[in-house]
């Protein structure tokens, strides 16, 4: 089995090398933007191609052989990418968009302007598009005959003309210098003249923001951009982004966390309260005024206990009517003898902050709440809850931890089992 050993020094070698490779690429980007711009006749495609042909130099570089024939190597790359996205791009220009030698196809516009415009011989154009160089005299006489007749209004006369592959001939070795005989031949010369002339435009003509965000990072070589460098349009977007972050602080997250913040624990110090319950927001404020000791004295009047919940053993239970609660010594009917209630009375000055104390502790001590437990009304808030005998001396020390507490107990007989079902009822007083 073989093994593959990987090797940093090795990685940082190709990485040298790509850097070597790409810093000798940067100055054709003139050349080879004007390139692709007149190909595709708008910066965004051009920008596009580019981005793709640098891309496809750092990863191609590590696999084929350039040394000898840089320039030939980083145009067929380009003729890669621009076969690839042309397509999709005179799909989506509008019909009324100006393209630049609209009615020649890819492989004709290419050739002209390698040929014409970049001055490369006929030999490294076949290698650019992988054909032969007969191939590239035929689409160099099509592109140059169309732009002569279309652009230029040129005629000349079938008469005398020479043949297909003279003509192919002529338009490979004609130079701008050679002597001209024949209006087709002059036709052919002014073509080559107006593809050379074609105004120029030059990479950094791209606004400098533009460059740094798509071309030059995958060199490893931004520019720096200070503020007033940028265009208006950038920075109005930048300004109306901060804005509008700052605007959904202002209107939306402040509100919600100072809403969970309680101030009064703030003014009173108490940190250890200083998020507010969510289930404090939820309360319904009864709107009845019901007296601590009628609370506590009969919960039989269940206003919110539904019929339909389960069956309660203490839903038809008799209490004191609650006169001496205060006291301890309301006296025991006899009807009230046959199950153990506990009530606690707790004073308070902010009822409303004990209400996930009471609760942890109902839920710690394995006490479960009725439907009515934990409602907020006029004067404090009302648990009720169920529990055996056994848990209620644990759980009446922890109450009396929360504040000066009283209670009241129901419970005949000293020798209830601990594990029998009891009543606790709680009443946080308003002081």
């Amino acid at each position: 089995m073989i093994g593959l050993v990987f090797n940093p020094k090795q990685k940082d070698a190709r990485e040298r090398a790509r850097d070597v490779l790409l810093s000798k690429i940067q100055p054709e980007f003139d050349r080879l933007y004007d390139f692709f711009y007149q190909v595709l006749g708008c910066e965004e495609a051009a920008l596009t191609v580019m981005q793709s042909t640098l891309r496809k130099v750092g990863r191609r570089s590590y696999q084929e052989n350039y040394s000898k024939y840089l320039e030939v190597w980083l145009y067929r790359l380009a003729f890669e990418s621009l076969h690839r996205y042309y397509p999709r791009h005179i799909s989506e220009v509008d019909e009324d968009a100006e393209i630049p030698f609209k009615t020649l196809s890819l492989e004709e516009k290419i050739v002209l302007l390698l040929k014409d415009r970049l001055s490369f011989s006929a030999n490294h154009i076949a290698s650019v598009l992988q054909v032969s160089e007969n191939k590239v005299g035929s689409l160099l006489m099509t592109a140059r005959e169309g732009i002569a007749k279309v652009v230029l209004k040129q005629k000349w006369s079938s008469k005398g003309l020479l043949n297909l592959r003279d003509r192919i001939h002529l338009h490979l070795r004609l130079k701008e210098s050679d002597t001209i005989s024949t209006a087709y031949e002059k036709s052919v010369a002014m073509a080559m003249r107006w593809t050379l002339d074609l105004p120029s435009v030059k990479f950094n003509s791209v606004e400098q923001s533009v460059r740094n965000h798509r071309i030059l990072p995958i060199l490893g070589n931004s520019e720096r951009i200070s503020w007033n460098q940028l265009s208006w349009q950038y920075k109005l977007g930048v300004e109306a982004s901060v804005l509008g972050f700052v605007g959904l602080l202002a209107v939306l997250v402040l509100p919600w966390a100072f809403s969970k913040v309680n101030a009064d624990a703030v003014l009173a110090g108490r940190f250890s309260d200083l998020l507010v319950p969510s289930q404090v927001e939820q309360q319904v404020v009864a709107a009845d005024a019901i007296s601590t000791d009628r609370i506590l004295a009969s919960v039989q009047n269940a206003e919110a206990y539904d019929a339909s919940a389960e069956v309660d053993e203490f839903a038809e239970m008799e209490f004191p009517s609650g006169d001496s609660y205060e006291v301890g010594t309301a006296p025991l009917a006899p009807s009230r003898q046959s199950a153990a209630v506990y009530r606690l009375i707790v004073q308070s000055s902010s009822p409303k902050e004990l209400i996930p104390r009471v609760r942890g502790l109902f839920a710690q001590k394995n006490v479960k709440e009725r439907e009515s437990s934990g409602r907020v009304m006029p004067g404090g808030v009302f648990f009720d809850g169920v529990t055996n005998v056994g848990s209620y001396p644990q759980l009446v020390q922890e109450i009396k931890k929360l504040g000066q507490t009283k209670t009241y107990s129901h419970n005949p007989g000293r020798s209830r089992n601990p594990n029998e079902r009891a009543r606790v009822i709680v009443w946080v007083q308003q002081i």
